[in-house]
């Protein structure tokens, strides 16, 4: 019998393209992080070691940390059998929905989020690997109903994946971080969709949710900022100037990159001048596009397609349809983070906080983005050898 849980002769089927194209925008975040968070250049500096002189290499540095253990962490999930990780979903399930509990009694708010351990400066977002356990549980429950009866078909086989659902996504909704709700519920979505569930049942599950949202809009239960943001994007006349003032200042920073940008750590930039709010976490892509302008921001955008479409390939070649859902799983929560985001920059999407996945500055949403792809290339790795 092989061992299910360590295999080390399945690396010779890593996706090496996965892994570069992973490395391709680790690369431009750190680059991006960087201008984001450097002192005002005069235009004056003419050496390297002048350019060095205004860059924060403390965050520079702690950016690249995280990234090396995101990466340590996504060979490490590729190391036990996914089947192995399905056998013991309970257990994944249950500790991330204690950790959850914990976080939301015992932690401070931050950013008016109930939703943070915090060590000193540092913090550590459960609700982030919360992403992976919520994806490799629904894999397992919709692929075992999908196995026996084919397809969700009725309510009565779609309940339990609802119950497994419910309980981490209550308890994000209530910190409140009504971003990384939206996350969970799209990894729901892209799992349910592809496993063929009926329609009729989707078109339920969407009416209940746009209920749900208008009674938690209307029911004040979410925090002022957050009903500022709302406002801001469905009518900004009715928003108040500071909810409005981020958006405002993220368009002019995309508009003033034109065709080819501004340059990286060039004078006069809105980065370096602080125009531009939360400009290495939230806002990055618009610093970013001010630098690079619209023929790197293609460039940028195109790397993140070239991840989608390269793990939809892999989800097609899996060979079995747990695989393929937590492959989905990953993409879904990989495309809503890209698209929600760059989406509130340019204010085609409502401002939640959400980070830009690799580009971004923080680690828990760097480690959760690396050890997801763990997951995608532990299937295909799996996939490959059954090929043999």
């Amino acid at each position: 019998m092989k061992n299910r849980f360590i295999d080390f002769k399945l690396f010779k089927y890593l996706d090496w393209l996965t892994v570069l194209l992973l490395f391709g925008l680790a690369s431009m975040g750190i680059i991006a992080v960087a201008n984001a968070t450097a002192a005002t250049f005069t235009g004056d500096e003419s050496t390297l070691s002048d350019i060095v002189a205004k860059l924060d290499t403390h965050t520079i540095r702690l950016q690249i940390y995280w990234f090396l253990i995101g990466l340590a962490a996504m060979l490490i999930v590729t190391v036990p059998d996914y089947h192995a990780l399905g056998d013991f979903y309970k257990w994944i399930y249950g500790i991330n929905v204690v950790l959850l509990v914990i976080v939301f009694l015992a932690s401070s708010e931050t950013r008016g989020i109930q939703g943070w351990f915090r060590f000193g400066e540092r913090g550590f977002q459960p609700s982030e690997i919360a992403k992976l356990a919520i994806t490799i549980t629904l894999a397992k429950v919709v692929s075992d109903i999908t196995q026996n009866r084919g397809r969700i078909s009725t309510l009565r086989e779609i309940i339990p994946v609802l119950l497994y659902f419910i309980f981490p996504f209550a308890l994000i909704v209530i910190q409140p971080d009504m971003g990384t709700a939206s996350v969970y519920v799209f990894i729901l979505l892209g799992i349910l969709i592809v496993s063929n569930t009926s329609f009729k049942l989707l078109g339920l599950l969407l009416l209940a949710g746009m209920v749900l949202i208008f009674i938690v809009i209307v029911s004040g239960f979410l925090e002022p900022y957050q009903v500022s943001r709302l406002l801001a994007f469905f009518n900004p006349e009715l928003a108040e100037e500071g909810a409005k003032y981020n958006l405002e200042q993220s368009m002019i920073a995309i508009g003033s990159g034109q065709l080819t940008g501004k340059g990286l750590f060039a004078a006069g930039n809105m980065s370096q001048l602080n125009y531009v709010p939360e400009k290495h976490t939230d806002f990055i892509f618009a610093v970013t596009i001010e630098a690079i302008g619209f023929v790197g921001g293609m460039i940028l955008i195109g790397l993140y397609m070239a991840v989608i479409f390269r793990s939809l390939y892999l989800a097609v070649r899996a060979k079995d349809h747990f695989g393929t859902y937590i492959i989905i799983g990953v993409i879904s929560m990989f495309m809503f983070h890209v698209f929600e985001n760059i989406g509130m920059t340019i204010g085609a999407m409502p401002i939640t906080g959400i980070p830009l996945p690799m580009m971004s500055y923080g680690g828990s949403n760097m480690l959760t983005t690396m050890a997801a792809f763990g997951l995608v290339l532990n299937v295909n790795m799996r996939s490959q050898r059954k090929n043999e």
